[in-house]
Parts: structure tokens; C-alpha cells; sequence
């Protein structure tokens, strides 16, 4: 189907006379002022009566303009080849001279040839040669219209004839000048079999009225017969179905016009006129109005009975009830238009989750300047996995659909939180054909939910703080109001009678008491301050590295006992307005919490120094058994423990949270199970 190269044109002419006679090839010309120029070279053979090759005509046209409209055009085309490639219409684009830009392959299984052997041809190239005048001239008009209705047939590679109801529409350029067509058509085998066989039964039709009643009556296809003035003379029993009509009085006698919807009355009226005065059959599109007054679109095949003597009797029509042709048209281009304007990233993807189509809201949400940059990645790509075994594709292939969370991120590495459902896209006949991907932003929902949890927290801690105070606040003051008893009854005669060195041993002794039952005591007025709306802090100039060595010169000796060696790297750090006793408790239950995860030796490192930020941060880090990823989200919930019971009572880093909180700072937790814990503080220089 080709042309053969110009460079061959008299030799191959001289070896297959009856073969070609024309030709048409892109070369390039150069023109006066040196520029290359791209052209489009036709020749012909010119002969003699004879036969003999007398001469060559050749015609160079310019094909710059064209060249770059179709360059233009395959970038536009590209960005929908995936979208209608599995349609269930077959599709096709042209350039104005006919060459096929895409097909889809709808369009190529139904004729039977690759994309290799059908893109890239001239349409009219799969024109059987009896055709191929008549189906130029329907182009050409279709040029001229910038819109096409037809019907035509093709070639299909194993040499049958394929019929089929073209419908095209050209775009323009700017200056209005045509640059590429749409085209969908459907095939009409089965029609044109039986519009043949309807055409046999005319025949029989004219020989035998009685035979012409009883094909109307009994035909499986909606049939109609009208008169020239175009009153219903007679209908098929499917005709009546279609109209709604209850009897037949409801459609007999009656003007066939009445039944058509209002707004396409008048120019039926004149396709019928056309069909008479040019005795040719013409098929139509247009809406009837049924006996319950709702409007329903039919196609109607329309020619002219006629006698022997060639005399015109009546119009005859087949009717084809396409209600669901153009629901199935319609419902694509709905389609095509939610994804595209729905506020939500959607994409399309293949059987194998290869992304084919990407909408607006998808590329903006992820980063992408074109769809290109998506095309042919797979849909699991596109965010992180949190189980490397998961098969989601899989699993919409076997069970229909997939849902989950997941992290996705744009091109800047920016993270959001993502509502995924996954669902099979189904044909008419309920076979997969690709897959859909709805994506939803969730990630303020997410962080709002971390808010919750986090308030949540505090509150817990702020009850259990409050009803632990009270309960330890009576003892503690029992404990302190008899060590100051004791302490009041200390007088001479307890010195004689028990020596001084005994004496000053047990006035030690109560005084010790005492002074950390005033302490217990002082702690728990913080904890019920606390528990009232947060923890009151004095704040004075301190210094961390000497909360941090202090900690260390109390515990270290129980890190040896452990078998666990302390690497200290402390910066030089101004001082920072902190409440001192607070903030020895943060590290003491930060530097145990390392040592109960090291039951088996290790590595603690501590660290100070001053961030970008201007913050202190603190890094406390570990070489223990680390936190289960389950665990995370509730370590500072009070009571919460992974410890056996009696071992911890789950308040350590609820305090530590409350205390860094009251400081104006933040405390975050990086853990992996079996490679240790690192707890990071970020403290402000200057409070708020």
C-alpha cells in the first residue's frame, strides 16, 4: 500500500507496466536562497495511445505548513492515544491529506492489522479501488464542512470488506485552516447483511403484495412503510414496541411527522423530499416522540418501494433503536469530563497498574509539569510502601479493588498522607480493561488526628497527676509532721542517755527525713498545680551540660555494673532559662530509660550543642533493643509500658513530655527495633 521511492520511478515502471501509475513521495528541495525545503513530489506516468511511456508529470507542493501541523497535532494527539485506545468505538485521527496520525486498537483488531502496518498510511489506502472515487469525494466534502456522516468501507487485512457509520469532526488552526480530524466510526456488517436482506425481501415484496405484508408484520426489525404524503401505511409488529403504540390505530393512517421530535421535524421532512427526488436510500438519526411522550433516538434506513415499471409507490424504512449507542457515547464523554474537572488526583492505568492517564488535580497535587513525566509508571511507584511483600495490583486483578493509606510525595520530596482505592475498570460486557486509582489528600486530617491524640494525652497525664498527689500528699504529711515531733523531743536528757555519737546519728536521721518528706511534699503541690491547667515552672539561668554531668555522676555507676560505655560529646552552651529540678528529672528518666534498654551492655552516647534554629538540642542515644513501630504513637502516654509488671510504671517520658511542654520546647523519638533509641530535645534559649 505504500509508494514506491522516486528515485526508482522509471525502472520499476518499465518492470510492472500494469502495477502503478502513480506516485507520491516527501523529499526535500532547495530553494534559491539555500533553504531546505520539505515538498510533497507526485508524478504519473504519461503514455501513448499505444501504451508506450511517452514522459513522467511531476507536481511538487510545499509541505512545510503540514509538516509542522502534524508535528503540532501528534504532540496533542499523544496525550489521548491511552484514553480511547481500549474505547469500545473504533477511533481514528487524519491529516488533512489522509494520513492516519492514531488508531486505537479498537479500530485495529476490527481490521485486522498492527499499529505498524495501519498508523502512518493514507486512509485511502484501505479504500477497495471500486470505492475509492466516491469515498475521496465524501473526504474532500468533509474538508469542506470540517465535519463528516457517513458511510464507507474498508479493506481489513484479510481482504473482507468491513462497512461502517463514519462520524468526524475537524480542528482548526488559528487562522481556521484545518490541522486534524476525530473520527469515530462503528461497524455496520451486521446492518448492511440485513439491509441486503431487507433489500431481497423488496424484491419478493414487488412480485407478491400478500409476501410483502407478511415480511413487514413478522420482520425482527422495526420496519415502516409510508405513503408519498408520508401517512403510516403499514408497520411491524417491532415498530409498534418501539413506538409504545397499544394498538394499531395508534400508528396506521397516521402522519409518520407527528411522532418526530418537534425540533428535528423540519429537516427530516426534507431528507425524505431529498430521498425522493434523487431515488437514492438515505440513513438518518433522529428522536421520535413514544406514546408516553418521552423522546428516544432511532436511525432509519430509508428508500423507495417500487413496481415494475420503475414507478415510485412509497417510502420504506428500517428502523435501528439506538437508545444505548448514544448512552454508551454519551456516558464516555461524561467520563472523560469528571476526570479531568474533578478536584480529586485520579488516574488510569493498564491491567499490569502502568499509569496511561493522569488529570490536572493528580499533576498539581504530586508536582509534575505534564502527564508525560507519569506515563508508563507504575501506580505503586508513585508512594512509599509500608509492606515490601503487598501485591496491590494483584489484588485488584483478583478481587476488584484495593484500598489503604499510604505516604505519596512530589518531585520536591514534600510528604502528604493519602486515602487510596484502587477499582477494576469494567466493559459493557463486565471484562476488566484497566484500572482507576482515586487518590484522596488526607494529611491535614492526619496531623489534626496527632493534635487530638497529643491533647488527649495531656489531659490523661493532667487526671493522673492530680489523683496521684492527692493520694501520696497525706502520707507524705504525716511522715513529716512525726519526723518534726521526734525532732522537738530531742533535748539534753536524750543526749545523756544515749551518747552524742548516737544522738547526732538519729537527729541526722529525722532531719534527713524530714527533709525529703518537704520535698516529696513540694513535688507533689507541682503535680497538682500541673494536673489544675500545667506544670508551674520558676525559671532561672541554668546550665544543660551540668544537669546532664550531675545525672551521669549519680547513675554512672549503675551503667558499669551494666557493661554499658558513655560517650559524652557537650558543647559550650550559653545558659538557658530553665526550672532546675525540673529539668534533673528529664534527664534522669531520659538516662535510665537507656540503661533498661541495654540489659545486655551497649553504647550510650549523650550530646549538646546549639542548632540553625538557635535551640539546645539534646540527643540521648542508645544501642538497646529499640521500640516495635506499633508502639511509637503512644510512648508518652501515661502508664503505657512495654515492661513486666512491677518493672515500670509508664510515667517516665509522660513527665519528661509534660516538662519539655512547660519549657516552650518539643521532644521527638526515633527508635528501630534491635538497633536502639534516640530521644532528641529541642529547648529555646529564651522563653516566651
Amino acid at each position: 500500500m505504500s509508494s514506491p521511492d522516486f528515485k526508482t520511478l522509471f525502472q520499476e515502471e518499465e518492470e510492472e507496466e500494469e502495477e502503478e501509475f502513480f506516485w507520491d513521495a516527501r523529499k526535500t528541495m532547495i530553494s534559491k536562497d539555500g533553504n531546505h525545503l520539505p515538498v510533497l513530489v507526485s508524478g504519473s506516468v504519461l503514455r501513448s495511445k499505444s501504451g508506450e511511456i511517452q514522459g513522467i508529470i511531476l507536481d511538487a507542493r510545499d509541505i512545510s505548513r503540514q509538516l509542522e501541523t502534524e508535528q503540532k497535532l501528534a504532540e496533542s494527539e499523544k496525550r489521548y492515544r491511552d484514553l480511547y485506545r481500549l474505547a469500545p468505538f473504533m477511533y481514528h485521527s487524519l491529516t488533512p491529506d489522509g494520513t492516519i496520525l492514531e488508531s486505537n486498537q479498537t479500530e485495529l483488531d476490527a481490521l485486522g492489522y498492527s499499529h505498524e502496518e495501519f498508523v502512518g498510511k493514507n486512509l485511502l489506502d484501505f479504500v477497495p479501488l471500486e470505492l475509492l472515487e466516491n469515498t475521496r469525494k465524501k473526504f474532500e466534502d468533509g474538508l469542506k464542512t470540517r465535519k463528516a456522516d457517513t458511510e464507507l468501507s474498508f479493506v481489513r487485512k484479510d481482504g473482507s470488506l468491513m462497512p461502517v457509520s463514519l462520524k468526524a469532526i475537524w480542528q482548526n488552526d488559528e487562522n481556521g485552516q484545518p490541522i486534524f480530524s476525530r473520527s469515530m466510526m462503528v461497524d455496520i456488517s451486521d446492518r448492511k447483511k440485513a439491509e441486503e436482506q431487507r433489500r431481497k425481501s423488496e424484491l419478493l415484496l414487488k412480485e407478491s403484495e400478500e409476501l410483502y405484508r407478511m415480511v413487514v408484520d413478522t420482520s425482527p426489525d422495526p420496519i415502516i412503510v409510508l405513503d408519498l404524503n408520508g401517512r403510516i401505511l403499514r408497520a411491524s409488529k417491532r415498530t409498534f414496541n418501539l413506538f409504545g403504540a397499544t394498538a394499531r390505530k395508534s400508528l396506521i393512517n397516521k402522519r409518520a411527522i407527528r411522532f418526530v421530535a418537534p425540533e428535528d421535524r423540519r429537516w427530516v421532512m426534507q431528507e425524505f423530499r431529498n430521498v425522493l427526488e434523487r431515488g437514492k436510500p438515505k440513513t438518518m438519526e433522529f428522536r421520535i416522540i413514544r406514546a408516553d411522550g418521552i423522546p428516544h433516538p432511532i436511525e432509519i434506513n430509508v428508500s423507495l418501494l417500487k413496481n415494475e415499471q420503475g414507478e415510485v409507490l412509497s417510502f420504506i424504512g428500517v428502523i435501528r433503536d439506538i437508545a444505548e449507542r448514544k448512552r454508551l457515547e454519551k456516558e464516555v464523554l461524561i467520563r472523560q469530563e469528571a476526570i479531568e474537572s474533578s478536584i480529586g488526583p485520579i488516574l488510569l492505568a493498564d491491567m499490569d497498574g502502568k499509569v496511561t492517564h493522569a488529570n490536572f488535580a493528580f499533576l498539581n497535587l504530586f508536582g509534575y509539569s505534564s502527564e508525560q513525566k507519569v506515563l508508563e509508571q507504575s501506580i505503586e511507584s508513585l508512594w512509599k510502601k509500608e509492606k515490601p511483600s503487598e501485591k496491590i495490583i494483584e489484588t485488584v486483578q483478583n478481587e476488584g479493588v484495593w484500598r489503604g493509606e499510604r505516604l505519596g510525595h512530589d518531585l520536591k520530596g514534600n510528604e502528604f498522607s493519602l486515602d487510596v482505592q484502587i477499582p477494576l475498570i469494567l466493559d459493557t460486557s463486565d471484562d476488566p480493561i484497566g484500572l482507576v486509582c482515586f487518590l484522596y489528600d488526607i494529611t491535614l486530617r492526619k496531623e489534626t488526628e496527632i493534635k487530638m491524640r497529643e491533647t488527649s494525652k495531656m489531659a490523661a497525664l493532667g487526671e493522673f497527676v492530680s489523683g496521684t498527689a492527692h493520694e501520696i500528699n497525706n502520707p507524705i504529711g504525716i511522715i513529716s509532721g512525726n519526723a518534726q515531733y521526734l525532732l522537738a523531743k530531742l533535748d539534753y536528757d536524750s543526749l545523756r542517755k544515749m551518747g552524742r555519737r548516737e544522738f547526732n546519728k538519729f537527729r541526722e536521721a529525722i532531719e534527713m527525713i524530714n527533709k525529703h518528706s518537704l520535698r516529696c511534699g513540694g513535688i507533689t503541690q507541682k503535680l497538682l498545680a500541673f494536673g489544675r491547667g500545667g506544670i508551674k515552672t520558676t525559671m532561672i539561668p541554668v546550665s544543660i551540660n551540668t544537669f546532664i554531668k550531675d545525672v551521669l555522676s549519680i547513675v554512672g555507676h549503675q551503667f558499669e555494673l551494666s557493661e554499658i560505655k558513655v560517650v559524652q560529646d557537650l558543647k559550650r552552651l550559653p545558659r538557658l532559662q530553665a526550672n532546675a529540678d525540673q529539668m534533673n528529672q528529664v534527664f534522669m528518666n531520659l538516662l535510665l530509660n537507656a540503661r533498661t534498654a541495654m540489659s545486655k551492655g551497649g553504647t550510650l552516647r549523650v550530646s549538646s550543642k546549639i542548632v540553625e534554629s538557635g535551640n539546645i538540642q539534646v540527643e540521648v542515644e542508645d544501642t538497646g533493643e529499640g521500640i516495635p513501630e506499633e508502639n511509637m504513637e503512644r510512648i508518652f502516654e501515661p502508664f503505657f509500658t512495654t515492661r513486666e509488671t512491677g518493672e515500670g510504671t509508664g510515667l517516665g517520658l509522660a513527665v519528661v513530655y509534660s516538662i519539655v511542654k512547660a519549657h516552650h520546647g518539643n521532644i521527638r523519638v526515633q527508635s528501630k527495633p534491635g538497633k536502639g533509641t534516640r530521644a532528641i530535645l529541642d529547648l529555646p534559649l529564651k522563653v516566651a
